[in-house]
């Protein structure tokens, strides 16, 4: 799951480069992805996992919101 993780996030960062929308799909789903994993180390008890769940939880935070707002700009700019 770590590596399905790393390659998506990679392919996130690409695509925020060339600006494309699906971007934020991407992170989101490597978002979930951290999520479970951090979750699983949770529950088997990993030193510091409590801490790095927060964070992942924060980064899915900041996701959602940056998936909502891009969409409302893209309405705004098509409207234009």
């Amino acid at each position: 799951m770590d590596a399905t993780s790393n390659c998506i996030n990679l392919c996130g960062i690409i695509l925020m480069i060339l600006r494309f929308k699906e971007s934020w799909w991407l992170w989101l789903i490597n978002n979930i992805i951290d999520l479970i994993i951090w979750i699983i180390t949770v529950i088997n008890g990993g030193d510091g996992s409590v801490m790095m769940l927060l964070v992942s939880i924060g980064y899915l935070l900041i996701n959602i919101y940056g998936v909502i707002k891009w969409s409302i700009e893209a309405k705004k700019n098509k409207g234009e």
